[in-house]
Parts: C-alpha cells; structure tokens; sequence
C-alpha cells in the first residue's frame, strides 16, 4: 500500500508539471481565444428527497431554486507534430429553499432543498482523433450549513471532496465524454467548528474523516461520464447529465462513491425556462441513515421548477 501512495504522489506532481509545460510551449501565437459565458435562472420548484444530507429531513415541498452556471474554456489547433490541446473550466453554484409544513406543530417553515458549489476543470492533450490524455480537477461543497433538530450535521467544507486526476479522455462527438483515472488522488475535508459535526451525528468518523485530523486522502481510480445534448433544437431541449464513481485503493475498494447529476431544460420563450433535476449520491463513509443513522444508504433528491432563465 506505501508503494501506490508514493507512486500516486510521483504520477501526480509529474504529470502536473507536464500539463503545465505542454501550455507554456505553445506560445501566445498559437493561443486561441477563451470561450466564456454562462447561464442563470430563478425558479419556482416542487422538489423531494430521500437520506439527502445537504437538505435535512423532509419529503417534499414547495419553495424556490437559483443557479448560476459559468464556464470559460480554451482551444489550442494542433500544428505538424502538435497535439490539439483544450482546457475546459466550470463553476456551478445551486441553491433552493422550501416551504415545508411540521405536522407536529402544525406550523410551515423554510428550509434548505439545494447547497451545492462546485468548480471543475480539465486540460486535455489529444493523442489521436477520440483519445485524449487528460488532467481533471475538481472541488464540491455547500454554502450554507445544514441542521436537523438544530444539530449541525454538514455545511461549508464539511465535507468537501476535492478530486486530482490524471487520465484518459474517449470523447466519441460534441455531447458525450468518458473520462477514466486509474491512478487519481482524492481528499475528503470535514471541518467542525464551531459545533461538533462528530458529536452531532454520534459518529467516531463523520463522513469517515477523522475530527482530530479534519482530511482523509483517499488514493484510488476514478470515473466520470457526461452528457450534454440538445435533444430538440427547435424547442430548445436540453439534457446535461454527470456520472462520477471512485474506488478507494485504501479502504474497501470495492464500495465505489457514485455522484449522479442530471438537469432536463425546455426553454418555453425568451426569459421563461421549465427544468427538472435528479440528482442521486452513494458514499458508503456516509453512516447517517437507517433506524439508528449508522448505515451507509442512497442520498435521492428530484426539484421540478418553473421559472426566468437567461444565458450570457
């Protein structure tokens, strides 16, 4: 096990250094331009969920969602024996509310559907026509933190998964894209002040972070597909879809991570767009669920909205 954690630190500072000195070498002439833009939306929203920590306990509801989208990405034409080169950049921000009713007090209130942020980058070498030799990074968390009978039991950084990744691209067309890692590095961060997430949930390791050290470095292999189609261009119908799944060498390799992201988007006009969102997480460090909350289970979270939407 000590051979493939130095391996994984050599393999990854290595070709860390190589992305950086394959930019540097194809000079400012040969640099195209940053493509950037963005999206944002403001909806009204149905949503439910079931074992979703971001949120809380809660079922369904009724409330509001935002998002706002940016991305900025570049492209290097290959000349001679140069590779074509990209590097793709993307910002993600969620955040939804919802009105949920207590039977017990037979009172409504506000609380948390949505907390994600999340930034993603890629920076690709072509080696031939679909394959790529690719170095993905990757940082997911939430805002805001969660409290359920006004225990703390996650919020900013806690956790927050930051993913390194050097690898292979197969990327068939425009809209699909399989990414495989076999040798990627992966941080799991849990902060816990000022209240004891540890303590909150009764667990000796909240998300299987240690509190005293705060960080679980989790070497392994790591996947990711994404989808992103224009499914009826005349009204303007869209599906972006994210699949990611990673092993830890370190601990039961075979219990592998699963984040499934998928957004549906129909623009009805100009400003007004109908959206539906599935998002799905598997992490068996997370013990929270069950009859006791000491089983590992499947996190399910849908939002249905209507609502302004603009691109930029």
């Amino acid at each position: 096990m000590r051979k493939i954690l130095l391996l994984s630190i050599t393999m990854t500072l290595g070709l860390a250094t190589f992305a950086q000195k394959a930019a540097t070498k194809e000079g400012i002439k040969r640099m195209g331009s940053w493509k950037k833009g963005g999206m944002f939306s403001l909806n009204v929203n149905q949503g439910g969920y079931d074992n979703w920590v971001p949120a809380g306990d809660a079922d369904w509801s009724l409330g509001l969602n935002g998002a706002v989208n940016l991305f900025a990405n570049k492209a290097w034409a290959g000349k001679k024996k140069a590779k074509a080169k990209t590097w793709t950049n993307s910002l993600d921000v969620f955040e939804a509310i919802q009105n949920i009713h207590d039977e017990r007090t037979d009172a409504n209130q506000f609380s948390k559907l949505e907390d994600r942020i999340e930034f993603l980058s890629r920076y690709s070498v072509q080696l031939k026509n679909t394959i790529s030799f690719s170095t993905l990074a990757n940082l997911r968390t939430q805002l805001y933190d969660t409290r359920v009978n006004k225990n703390r039991i996650s919020g900013f950084f806690a956790p927050a998964i930051l993913t390194f990744a050097p690898g292979f691209e197969w990327k068939p067309n425009t809209w699909f894209t399989a990414f495989l890692s076999p040798l990627s590095n992966r941080w799991v961060f849990v902060t816990n002040g000022p209240f004891s997430i540890a303590q909150n949930l009764d667990v000796a390791k909240p998300f299987g972070v240690d509190p005293a050290r705060g960080v679980d470095w989790q070497p392994g292999a790591f996947a990711q597909l994404t989808l992103n189609k224009d499914l009826d261009k005349a009204k303007k119908i869209n599906l972006r879809s994210r699949l990611d799944m990673a092993s830890n060498y370190a601990n039961n390799p075979q219990n592998i991570d699963i984040f499934f992201t998928n957004f549906l988007s129909m623009k009805v006009n100009k400003w007004i767009n109908v959206g539906i969102n599935l998002d799905m997480i598997y992490d068996d460090d997370i013990r929270q669920f069950g009859w006791n909350r000491t089983k590992p289970g499947l996190q399910y979270k849908h939002i249905i909205g209507v609502g302004l939407g603009a691109k930029f």
